[in-house]
């Protein structure tokens, strides 16, 4: 089995990629290679439309340990409300996800950073398709991204963009995966 690991430049899990399938508890403990962060997380499913959870963290290059928290409320299958606090980015996120079936979403998301008074909007969109999928975001900050991901039985392919327009930089990137993809 061969495998190709890929390189993509994108931050750390958002609030609505908490996973909407998520049923009873899940436990992992895990290194972000290359992040220097050591984590271990627990999601505890609370009834049907509610998912909380908690990840205790070790940042061992800016000598900090903490606790992180989120929370997913899903009143009805088209509406989802995400809630997290992420400790060692100093923000707060909350967000909304209305699914318009089942492959379309459309996303907008509210970051804010209760030290610096920064705060960051964004709306994206997502569409799948039997094989592939497209994620597009429009941010307050002036950054436009795109991901497209094609996935075969034994390969993955993603090709991305993020143009920053007030920075003015763009950035290009591709991963493939080839072996067992899960």
């Amino acid at each position: 089995k061969v495998q190709v690991i890929y390189f993509f430049f994108f931050k750390q899990k958002t609030a609505y990629e908490i996973s909407a399938c998520l049923v009873g508890s899940e436990m992992c403990i895990r290194d972000r290679y290359g992040t220097g962060i050591i984590a271990t997380s627990f999601m505890q499913s609370i009834g049907e439309k509610l998912v909380c959870g908690f990840e205790l963290f070790n940042l061992a290059e800016r000598k900090m340990s903490g606790i992180n928290y989120a929370l997913r409320y899903k009143p009805s299958p088209k509406h989802h409300f995400f809630l997290s606090q992420i400790k060692y980015a100093d923000m707060f996120q909350l967000a909304y996800l209305l699914k318009l079936n089942k492959t379309t979403q459309l996303i907008t998301e509210f970051t804010v950073n209760p030290e610096s008074g920064d705060t960051k909007t964004i709306v994206g969109y997502r569409q799948r398709f039997t094989h592939s999928e497209v994620t597009a975001t429009i941010g307050s900050n002036g950054k436009v991204s795109s991901v497209l991901n094609f996935q075969g039985a034994a390969y993955s392919l993603k090709l991305s963009a993020i143009a920053d327009y007030i920075k003015e930089t763009y950035k290009f990137g591709y991963g493939i995966s080839i072996g067992q993809v899960m």
